[in-house]
């Protein structure tokens, strides 16, 4: 990604999508893409999107993730983020998912926290400093602006309101 101002990504045997390195990253069409950029690369969970009250919710292996303001149709999904935007808290917050600590990875100024959500394991980057005192049970918070969904076949959904 470094050394390219475009750069392709090819996925059995079919370019996916071209563009500038950091629109792929930001905001990738597949979820073959959003896995493939990025180290680690990005979470995905699978699940459902359903109607709620105020917009949609995502129903996950163990979890209803609440998505105000969005509306897509009801369809089975993945959901999408980057390491980067989520953080883990002891308290529950919105747009926040149950999960244990699974493993923690340290690397001088920054941790790798690997989360079992469900049986999906998902990595959250943070620096050190930030990790919560020896919990087990934790809440991944995730930035709502920054969640990607993708439906069944993989291609990206729009999050318009």
């Amino acid at each position: 990604m470094a050394m390219a101002d475009r750069i392709g990504v090819m996925f059995a045997g079919k370019v996916v999508q071209v563009g500038a390195p950091l629109d792929l990253y930001r905001f990738p069409q597949t979820k073959e893409v959003a896995a493939f950029l990025g180290n680690p690369p990005m979470n995905i969970l699978s699940g459902r999107v359903q109607p709620s009250v105020d917009g949609i919710q995502f129903v996950g292996e163990g979890f209803v993730l609440p998505l105000p303001g969005l509306h897509i149709s009801p369809q089975a999904a993945y959901l999408g983020f980057r390491p980067e935007h989520a953080r883990i808290d002891i308290e529950p917050r919105a747009c926040a998912i149950r999960g244990r600590i699974y493993a923690v990875q340290p690397l001088g100024s920054e941790l790798w926290v690997t989360l079992q959500v469900g049986s999906t394991t998902v990595t959250v980057k943070m620096f050190a400093e930030e990790m919560p005192e020896a919990v087990e049970e934790v809440w991944l918070v995730l930035n709502p602006q920054k969640i990607h969904l993708f439906d069944s076949t993989g291609r990206r959904v729009p999050l318009a309101s």
